[in-house]
């Protein structure tokens, strides 16, 4: 959309607290600004409220991606969609828009044809990153990293020598073990991770998996070829707290088999 939050117009209590001072003038916004804590939240429930109940749209604040299965649908929908922003006095910046599209750039990934995949320019820009030399720059890159971890098998295991690091109660030692789990991470998401959209006309299949360092889960969807494609995956990096069964995995007493059901 066009100006996002300026669109939003402030009611008169929330204009006088967003008064501002400088050295000429006492100003007061009129239409919400960007900044503000809220901002993000009201926006987002502005969008929600005007474009709630239309068909094959999602919006995240204020990109929003229309999919259908074929084109007469398509027109409608976006006949629909226009209808409601018009009639919501939102505007639109034509100049970052696309119609009619097989594949998009959405979020941060390139979505089309029944795949999700990541952005090869934001992939090159991991795989660019040079070593850390600094804890805040080992979690800019964790950070860039784990924005696609659903894509990667084990991210959580592999990229455990770095989280580990990010600790500020461990000295900032880069190890070799931490150049491999670098290296490592850098590879999987070299290796053209894709998804596939979920069909709901069939079955699912839950893959888990877990050791001592984390553990993980995959949907998987079994294609007319009898192939299981990934539809979605999560990992995590296994924490003890206090108790008998954290008790149990220190002292290696819990199986593979228990771990997975943990």
């Amino acid at each position: 959309m066009l100006k996002g939050y300026w669109q939003v117009p402030l009611t008169s209590h929330a204009s006088d607290v967003s008064a501002f001072v400088t050295p000429d003038y006492f100003l007061q916004y009129t239409v919400m600004p960007f900044g503000l804590c809220n901002a993000p939240a009201t926006f987002q429930q502005l969008v929600n409220k005007v474009l709630g109940g239309v068909p094959n749209c999602r919006a995240y604040l204020d990109d929003i991606v229309i999919y259908t299965n074929d084109w007469a649908n398509h027109i409608a929908t976006l006949r629909e969609v226009f209808k409601r922003l018009s009639a919501a006095t939102l505007t639109l910046n034509l100049a970052k828009c696309e119609f009619g599209q097989g594949t998009v750039q959405y979020l941060g990934q390139q979505v089309g044809g029944g795949k999700v995949c990541p952005v090869e320019t934001k992939i090159a820009a991991i795989v660019a990153f040079p070593t850390p030399t600094a804890r805040r720059e080992l979690r800019r890159f964790l950070g860039m990293a784990g924005y696609y971890r659903r894509f990667c098998k084990n991210f959580s295991s592999v990229a455990a020598p770095l989280t580990a690091l990010t600790s500020p109660s461990k000295p900032y030692i880069w190890s070799d073990e931490c150049q491999k789990s670098f290296e490592n991470l850098k590879a999987i998401l070299c290796c053209t991770p894709v998804l596939s959209a979920p069909d709901f006309q069939r079955p699912f299949k839950l893959e888990v998996d877990a050791s001592m360092v984390g553990a993980g889960a995959v949907l998987l969807q079994e294609d007319d070829q009898g192939i299981d494609h990934p539809g979605g995956g999560v990992t995590c990096k296994q924490i003890l707290c206090a108790g008998p069964v954290s008790s149990a995995l220190c002292e290696g007493a819990v199986g593979g088999t228990w771990l997975e059901f943990l």
